[in-house]
């Protein structure tokens, strides 16, 4: 792994290790020595040689190019896909060239964020629409260009008849995004949470299911709002069809994941005592 690193690109492997250092040098070998250096001052060299900044930026969805342009990068189980937008950039010429200018410094930069979170497999790039083949083959041309840069092999299949860009990239370890996060916790992954009006619905569900004299639900304010409907029209309707009194306690301190919960349903005496020492404790 570590003399897969070796290449002639390599400028310098700065190490902020002691240890690490000296077994690198030596796993390296005397051809590479001079390029292998010792971070020496306090704190972490990520943050003197900027790399966290990169970091930062590489694990964003949207990357804005310097011409105000913009790409999307969507990483699936089945492939990396990536959009580009001209944004903010409007041009002084024609569309064509516009278009064209705006694909190009796509291009660099696509191919750069490929190497740097490590992306594999197949990979489609949307670059703004080109209807000239000439146009198509200079964006072509500062991909192969870029791609040559990077050490892991790669094969460009070019533009599809849908106006696509493929690749393919060998993979050797996991992307960046695998290796560094895990799923959202609130939205187990997908990008999205549920709305408060689908808390409200899915809690309106709940409480039909139940066949009992009374209940209480602790339920954030905006939660509250929307089950009870304007004069409390929406949960005498929901009394009326479940035969049961809703007690409804406005509770802040429920996460959004959470935003609500049925604390008891049963008897109506039980239900007043729950709903009263539940208020006392607020």
């Amino acid at each position: 792994m570590l003399t897969s690193y070796l290449s002639d690109s390599l400028v310098e492997w700065i190490v902020d290790d002691l240890d690490d250092y000296k077994l690198i040098k030596r796993l390296a070998g005397s051809d590479w020595s001079k390029k292998i250096r010792l971070h020496p001052h306090q704190g972490g060299s990520f943050q003197l040689e900027r790399i966290d900044s990169a970091l930062r930026k590489a694990m964003k969805r949207r990357i804005w190019l310097k011409n105000g342009a913009f790409i999307v990068i969507d990483e699936t189980e089945a492939m990396v896909v990536i959009d580009v937008n001209s944004g903010k950039y409007t041009g002084k010429t024609k569309q064509s060239d516009t278009a064209l200018t705006v694909n190009k410094l796509a291009a660099v930069e696509v191919c750069k964020q490929i190497r740097l979170r490590n992306f594999s497999g197949i990979i489609v790039i949307d670059f703004i629409d080109m209807k000239d083949d000439a146009a198509r083959r200079q964006v072509e041309l500062v991909m192969e260009k870029n791609l040559k840069k990077d050490r892991i092999r790669t094969s460009i299949r070019g533009f599809t008849q849908l106006g696509l860009f493929e690749l393919t990239r060998k993979k050797t370890r996991l992307s960046m995004r695998q290796s560094l996060t895990v799923d959202c916790l609130v939205c187990d992954g997908t990008g999205s949470m549920k709305s408060d009006y689908a808390h409200a619905f899915e809690l309106e569900r709940l409480i039909l299911d139940l066949k009992c004299e009374a209940i209480v639900v602790q339920a954030t304010p905006t939660i509250c709002q929307l089950f009870t409907g304007v004069d409390g029209i929406q949960k005498k309707r929901l009394e009326a069809w479940t035969g049961a009194t809703l007690y409804l306690l406005e509770q802040k301190t429920l996460s959004v994941i959470h935003p609500f919960e049925i604390v008891f349903s049963g008897s109506l005496v039980e239900a007043k005592n729950r709903y009263k020492a539940l208020t006392e404790q607020d």
